[in-house]
């Protein structure tokens, strides 16, 4: 939780975030790698509106992987490997969070 709420900074709600993260639990995505993948996607610039979409993309990966087994932390690690690439490109600036 704590590394939620750092992540979360001043520009997102703690609360949103950790609804986000307990969906995303509750979907089957481990724990580590909620953490992740919410960090990746506000480290790239992600809006409260990005996150706060993430189970929906997590359920979405998972349905356009049917046939193919594709399971909710398969789909969450794709999106954090597309949040992270996003956040490493050329010219991007990540946003600066406050130390607690």
């Amino acid at each position: 939780m704590t590394a939620l709420a750092v992540a979360s900074g001043p520009s997102h709600r703690v609360a949103a975030t950790l609804r986000v993260a307990s969906t995303l639990a509750a979907m089957g995505v481990p724990p580590d790698q909620t953490v992740e993948l919410i960090t990746k996607v506000i480290e790239a610039g992600g809006s409260s509106t990005d996150v706060l979409a993430l189970p929906m993309q997590v359920m979405a990966g998972v349905s356009e992987g049917r046939g193919r087994g594709v399971t909710p932390a398969q789909a969450a690690a794709g999106i954090a490997r597309a949040a992270a690439a996003r956040a490493n490109a050329p010219g991007q600036q990540r946003p600066k969070h406050p130390h607690p």
